[in-house]
């Protein structure tokens, strides 16, 4: 999703930090259980992620070697996307989109994507839309036209250990969807604002050092959004720096 830029210091509008029950019960974001097959696709050698998505099923577990040249769409359940830290999804650059991501995952449940750079996308970096449900561990997504990281239309992501860099904006979470962030995330300089929640959306922190830094705006909270550390044992020592961010004239 793209934003108009703001040209302002780090925003944070109807910022709502809160903290509840401990009795609230934790959600998490399922992942491939022990029923997976493992099969490997190697785009250095000729090999495509598409044709291997066609041929999954729900447990199964893809490793990614090389680069792909590819926009990829995830309609699968429990699928695990596994680049070992060196795997790269290239989206190809291109005009401006919205709504389209190097990886989009349309609707599935329990979709994990680990150890991957996800770079030069025409929109987002990733796109979860249609009440998705995903994971994105150790994972950098840079050099998007779009966004980084798109969570909309009622999805849910669990991001731990990522980074969000040199895109149009960092992150975004919109109408009714819900980021979760863990370990070390890095947000950073992206044009625009480095996260934006909106449209009854909640951004939580939850047992994460949050550095955003360089990027046009910090944090924008829009009205119906919300940024939370819930009273969760596992958001405790949770912190957000947001620094180094320009102020135009």
């Amino acid at each position: 999703m793209t934003h108009a830029r703001v040209c302002a210091g780090a925003v944070v509008f109807g910022l709502l930090v809160a903290l509840v029950l401990l009795g609230r019960q934790e959600q998490s974001v399922g992942v491939a259980g022990a029923d997976s097959a493992v099969k490997k696709v190697n785009c250095n050698k000729g090999q495509t992620l598409p044709d291997a998505l066609k041929k999954a099923k729900p447990g199964d577990t893809l490793q990614v070697t090389g680069t792909c040249h590819e926009r990829v769409t995830i309609t699968t359940d429990r699928l695990t996307l596994d680049g070992d830290g060196s795997g790269v999804l290239d989206g190809g650059g291109g005009s401006p989109t919205e709504f389209e991501g190097v990886v989009t995952i349309d609707g599935a449940h329990g979709v994990t994507l680990t150890g991957f750079t996800i770079q030069n996308g025409p929109g987002a970096g990733i796109l979860g839309q249609r009440a998705a449900a995903f994971t994105v561990l150790d994972t950098t997504v840079q050099d998007n036209t779009g966004t980084g990281i798109v969570v909309g239309d009622g999805s849910t992501a669990d991001l731990t250990n990522t980074t969000m860099r040199r895109n149009a904006n960092g992150l975004d979470v919109f109408t009714g969807a819900n980021a979760i962030l863990r370990g070390a995330i890095s947000i950073t300089h992206n044009l625009g604002p480095g996260a934006f929640a909106n449209g009854a959306s909640i951004l939580e922190i939850r047992g994460a050092d949050v550095q955003v830094n360089n990027n046009l705006v910090g944090i924008v909270v829009l009205p119906g959004g919300q940024l939370t550390i819930f009273a969760f044992s596992s958001s405790t020592g949770s912190t957000l720096t947001v620094d180094g961010t320009p102020v135009c004239p």
